[in-house]
């Protein structure tokens, strides 16, 4: 008696809303399902392929606290016009809100908004721990640990969260996330300083720093407090202890006691983590208009000084 054997293939669209950018995906996705004869039946999917990404979009605020909903239903609709997709070939799909966006104030209003928008799609805030393991799934690093002797660890650096996960064999074995990314300073195009986060204030007064909004930003200070940050990624990856106040910065709860063996960086800031530098004045610091730039070539400086190897995601 042969096997069940059949193949269904899908369209799907995903939506990324995080702390600094928004991104629009379209992928198509096969699913498989089979099983001996009088087994029941697996599904499973066995190939995707993304056949169009839009450009990346600042993520639209209100303000700082609020979430232009109405602005991220003309991104979607959009691209939906140039991505040449019918909305009613989409089966499915996802809405994903992390980092600080995941926090605004009308974070849950935007969701269920775009939920009826969108029609039969998931729609989540993504958590910290979850977050994490998106992203090392994404990033390469759960499949490459199947290759590797030793833990793999991922550190996706965006504009608001370092999310961080780690895999032994395929599995993940620890997940976790900090108050660190590109976004926590930002400098408007006259280099002066538009924003400081709060939760930086324990580790600005530890060092006896004055970095405040409205304060004409100084590349020295700014490079010291991103070589600190860095610091903390790098001891991360190190399995050192993070002393205080940077382990006020972790979202929820702290690592576990798993030293990785090999790193990998994702996310927006990874790209400076890699190269694109030197970052050695204000000028190179502001293209974004945050200390994103400096933080990721800080990191990836660290790294090497380290001796450490960095795997490409």
């Amino acid at each position: 008696i042969k096997g069940l054997n059949m193949k269904e293939e899908l369209l799907s669209m995903g939506i990324d809303i995080g702390t600094t950018t928004t991104l629009v995906v379209f992928s198509r996705i096969t699913l498989s399902t089979g099983g001996n004869a009088g087994a029941i039946p697996e599904t499973r999917i066995t190939q995707k392929e993304i056949i169009y990404r839009s450009g990346i979009y600042f993520t639209p605020l209100i303000s700082r606290n609020l979430v232009d909903m109405e602005a991220l239903k003309d991104i979607i609709s959009s691209e939906y016009s140039r991505s040449g997709i019918d909305r009613r070939d989409v089966s499915t799909g996802a809405v994903i809100i992390t980092g600080e966006t995941a926090r605004k104030e009308n974070a849950a209003r935007v969701l269920k908004g775009l939920a009826e928008f969108a029609g039969d799609f998931v729609v989540s805030a993504a958590g910290p721990d979850l977050e994490s393991l998106y992203a090392g799934r994404g990033s390469g690093a759960g499949e490459l640990s199947r290759h590797r002797t030793g833990p793999v660890a991922n550190f996706d650096i965006g504009g608001g969260t370092t999310n961080v996960s780690v895999f032994c064999d395929g599995e993940p074995v620890d997940a976790y996330a900090l108050d660190i990314g590109g976004r926590l300073i930002g400098i408007d195009t006259g280099g002066y300083i538009s924003h400081v986060s709060e939760r930086l204030q324990p580790l600005l007064e530890h060092m006896d720093m004055k970095i405040y909004r409205g304060k004409k930003a100084v590349f020295g200070e700014l490079k010291e407090m991103s070589e600190r940050l860095a610091d903390i990624i790098v001891r991360l990856g190190t399995g050192r202890k993070i002393p205080e106040p940077g382990a006020g910065l972790f979202l929820g709860h702290g690592n576990k006691a798993i030293t990785p063996q090999y790193l990998m960086f994702s996310g927006g800031v990874s790209e400076y983590v890699y190269g694109q530098g030197p970052i050695d004045s204000i000028e190179s610091t502001w293209e974004f208009g945050d200390i994103g730039p400096l933080l990721g070539y800080c990191i990836g400086e660290k790294t090497r000084e380290g001796g450490l190897e960095l795997i490409p995601p």
